[in-house]
């Protein structure tokens, strides 16, 4: 009795043993499953990040694109208000210039 009572504590012992490293192997499966999901986690944020990025960039160079049209549209059209400005006063020159000259040429 007492060496089957020694077996049979052998065998539990043994059984716990199993458990014990069967428990480890499972623990360490659980532990890399977890950082797995953690860096597929971390890839898919950086990816969500960078497509936040890229978007604030492209709408940023839409309102830069806007705002360099709207400049060109004024400068064009403060060229074009120089442009009448100068031909009226060349036109006022030349009839300046012209009444001279009519205006010498009779006395």
């Amino acid at each position: 009795m007492a060496v089957s009572l020694l077996e049979e504590i052998r065998a539990a012992e043994q059984k716990a043993e199993e458990i014990r490293e069967a428990a480890g192997t499972e623990a360490r499966e659980i532990a890399r499953r977890a950082q797995e999901a953690l860096r597929e986690q971390e890839r898919a944020e950086n990816e969500k990040t960078r497509e936040a990025v890229a978007q604030r960039l492209r709408e940023a160079q839409k309102r830069a694109e806007a705002d360099v049209r709207a400049i060109e549209t004024r400068r064009s059209a403060d060229r074009q208000a120089l442009k009448q400005v100068a031909q009226g006063r060349v036109s006022r020159a030349a009839q300046s210039i012209f009444e001279r000259i009519a205006g010498n040429g009779n006395h």
